[in-house]
């Protein structure tokens, strides 16, 4: 009988076990992985709470503006109205321009004199009340006066709708702005007497 050999065992290899040392870095960057994705994950969703929270604020906040711009628009047409009412009151004829020197409006004595409406003098139609004879005296002094940006002051001659000839003293100071600059102008009206007319150019 021819007996029957028998392999040497298979020898089994062994990793080598993990040193307690370098379980301590694994731990160590491991936790360092695990806190940057917290960071970023916290920084992150909070910035997109943050949008989320402004972006369901943002029609309150639209509503709030339209409602203050409303309020300032209110105030605005309130204090011209009261401006102009306090005007109409006022017996003598007063005019204001803007900053190129258009009229913009007339109080109800200057309407009264002249028999005209607001639209029939506005912008550069105010020029169609002067007297023919005064008109390019006036032009050039009011033009200089609004280049300038200075007061203006001068005697002339108005013509009302009837053919009547008034002879007027028109002064018109600056409307000053809060930046230091000009609004415009606002022009007071005496109209003169017959020995006062007799010395208008």
């Amino acid at each position: 009988m021819i007996p029957l050999s028998i392999n040497p065992p298979i020898s089994v290899r062994h990793h080598s076990a993990i040193k307690p040392d370098e379980w301590n870095d694994w731990i160590t960057f491991g936790g360092a992985v695990i806190g940057i994705f917290v960071w970023i994950w916290r920084h992150t969703l909070k910035a997109f709470l943050k949008w989320l929270w402004n972006g369901i604020r943002a029609p309150q906040r639209i509503e709030a503006i339209m409602l203050k711009l409303d309020m300032m628009q209110h105030d605005l047409t309130t204090t011209i109205g009261l401006a102009r009412a306090t005007w109409d009151a006022i017996p003598n004829p007063i005019w204001q321009s803007d900053t190129l020197g258009l009229c913009v409006h007339v109080n109800l004595a200057y309407r009264e004199l002249l028999g005209c409406q607001l639209s029939e003098v506005s912008g550069m139609q105010w020029k169609q009340v002067i007297y023919a004879p005064d008109k390019e005296m006036v032009y050039e002094e009011w033009e200089s006066a609004v280049a300038d940006k200075r007061p203006f002051d001068l005697r002339y001659r108005w013509i009302n709708k009837d053919g009547k000839i008034i002879p007027i003293h028109a002064h018109a100071s600056i409307i000053p702005s809060t930046t230091g600059g000009i609004l415009g102008w606002v022009g007071f009206v005496t109209v003169l007497d017959q020995e006062e007319a007799a010395n208008t150019n």
